[in-house]
């Protein structure tokens, strides 16, 4: 059970710091181009 839940936070933290990441990218990549 803690194991699940283990792998689901961690699942979850990854998926969201994958998604900052994105975003992050991205936002420098639009500012580059209004730039």
């Amino acid at each position: 059970m803690i194991a699940i839940a283990t792998a689901i936070g961690s699942g979850f933290i990854l998926g969201a710091a994958t998604v900052v990441g994105l975003i992050v990218i991205a936002a420098c990549a639009i500012w580059k181009d209004i730039r």
